[in-house]
């Protein structure tokens, strides 16, 4: 598997290429007992066990896939099995199926019992959580920064969010079915984040983070602060005052979200961190590779920027060492694009695809702080799911259909000619 998708970093422009049929080959691993998204023991991934609940009857109703109804609200119960289902920490069933309940997953397991006249659509090809984009450029500019103010931490940019725009469509129809929306790096202090789905309207988190920028963005001669020492110098005081939301922080009942892009910055927000005693998401850190003792010795989360064709091999490089070195990261969204790019990018420098898949999913969940609600199929968990043509990090491959909330909102069009 590993070879496939190094070799389909070569095949970049063919992305929209017709979905392949056949499934990639992925270590079968099964669970017993109620999944709690942590990695298996190194003993456990030689297992093939499975997710259950109850002894409930085994059931015939079943019917052939790619889905041909039209998108549809969630059914009380509804049985989906799939070539290979991906879980979200990293770990993937052969042949397993996904139980959900009113649109939660109520199981997940290979040989799954299911209760009688449960429907089942058999899919062909690869299921996976959502991916869950801990950070997004999806709004208009204008909406996410105010030019007049640099301090804004009563702002919250719910108050922004428009469900039916073409960046979230787009986002959707690449298998993204929740992301983080952030004020700019352009305000030192741009107000709170908010989490969404990409359909369905649905707000997960209205205020996730306090947004903050140490980026040289931040810095404008026609404001205050005008010198990077000035904005940590404000920063420093608003936080020592702790008001607000700037209480809130200190108090550990919100985190920040920092754009620290160089390596100047990161240890700025590292020290900003050790000293009032608070941490988060770190957005940008490109180099982060080079810093990572640091950055795993703070508990920061590092949210890739992903750098389309133009990246440098450093940028890259650093990238694909951070990822390798064990700290928590995900990854933002500007395109469909850059995104997979990106992705491809890591694997071809020996990144792990389950560390991408988890970084993408539950990763990207965890960051955005919304982890139990997406990024995994677990009990008790969204039915937010992409079925892909082949493994989710081909370049060749492509999503088929989108659930959300265990509702079809998203299936691609059937190209004539191409296998199903």
């Amino acid at each position: 598997m590993i070879e496939r998708l190094l070799t389909a970093t070569a095949l970049f422009a063919v992305l929209a290429a017709t979905p392949t049929s056949a499934a990639t080959p992925t270590v079968g691993l099964a669970l017993r007992g109620e999944s709690n998204g942590a990695a298996g023991s190194d003993a456990a991934r030689t297992e093939t066990a499975r997710v259950e609940t109850g002894s409930e009857r085994p059931v015939a109703v079943e019917t052939e896939a790619p889905p041909t109804a039209p998108p549809t609200a969630a059914r009380e119960l509804v049985a989906l099995r799939a070539d290979v289902v991906h879980l979200g920490d990293g770990r993937s069933v052969e042949g397993a199926t996904v139980l959900l309940e009113n649109g939660r997953v109520r199981a997940v397991g290979k040989d799954l019992a299911v209760p009688e006249g449960t429907p089942v659509q058999v899919l062909k090809g690869h299921l996976a959580p959502g991916f869950v984009l801990a950070n997004s450029y999806l709004l208009p500019g204008n909406e996410r920064f105010d030019s007049t103010r640099a301090f804004l931490p009563d702002a919250s940019i719910v108050h922004a969010f428009r469900a039916d725009t073409e960046g979230l469509s787009k986002a959707l129809r690449a298998g993204v079915t929740t992301v983080l929306l952030s004020p700019a790096e352009n305000n030192v202090v741009g107000g709170r984040t908010a989490v969404v789905k990409t359909a369905g309207k649905r707000v997960l988190s209205p205020g996730a983070h306090l947004s903050v920028s140490l980026s040289t963005a931040a810095v404008d001669d026609r404001r205050y602060p005008t010198s990077f020492s000035g904005l940590i110098a404000e920063l420093r005081q608003q936080l020592v005052a702790g008001e607000g939301a700037y209480g809130e922080v200190k108090g550990g009942k919100l985190p920040l979200l920092v754009y620290a892009r160089d390596r100047h910055q990161v240890v700025r927000a590292v020290e900003l961190g050790r000293e009032f005693g608070i941490r988060g998401v770190l957005v940008g850190a490109s180099l982060a590779g080079e810093q990572l003792a640091l950055l795993k010795e703070s508990g920061w989360t590092v949210v890739f920027d992903t750098p389309g064709a133009g990246a440098s091999e450093r940028m890259l490089d650093a990238m694909a060492a951070y990822a390798a070195g064990g700290a928590p990261f995900a990854f933002s969204y500007s395109s469909a694009d850059d995104l997979r790019f990106a992705a491809a990018q890591l694997l071809r420098r020996g990144v792990s695809p389950d560390v991408l898949m988890r970084a993408l999913t539950s990763g990207g969940a965890n960051a955005a702080g919304v982890g139990a609600n997406v990024g995994r199929l677990e009990r008790g968990l969204d039915g937010d799911m992409v079925l892909w043509s082949g493994h989710p990090l081909e370049l060749t491959s492509s999503p088929r259909a989108v659930y959300v909330d265990g509702a079809l909102v998203h299936r691609a069009p059937q190209i004539p000619g191409a296998a199903h």
